[in-house]
């Protein structure tokens, strides 16, 4: 695999490598190319763009666990609410499914 050319590039293939969100991408980025982090951090701090927005990773995305429990709000079963958030955000399921594989421990917290 070749060596990313920016910070942004290195999450983005990160998080489609481990499916880890944004923040949990950035974090082991900092730590595998701390070069880039440099270069992202200075390139911030003087005001320049970044460029998650062009490589299609936006601010804040919807976890499945959190579409799960937008739908259980609703008064559907808990059953009805997996079904329904795997329809509504496929994306946010295929990236849960790779965070269980990962060994990572999800915890739903259904309020209503």
């Amino acid at each position: 695999m070749d060596r990313p050319k920016t910070f942004e590039v290195a999450v983005a293939l990160i998080m489609g490598r481990t499916g880890k969100n944004k923040v949990s991408a950035m974090e082991e980025a900092r730590d595998s190319y701390p070069d880039l982090f440099l270069e992202f951090s200075a390139r911030m701090k003087a005001g320049g763009p970044d460029y998650f927005a062009a490589l299609g990773i936006e601010g804040k995305e919807t976890t499945f666990e959190q579409a799960v429990s937008s739908h259980y709000q609703t008064g559907k079963s808990k059953a009805d609410s997996v079904k329904a958030a795997m329809q509504s955000h496929p994306e946010a399921y295929q990236k849960y499914l790779l965070r269980l594989r990962n060994g990572e421990h999800v915890r739903f917290d259904l309020n209503r």
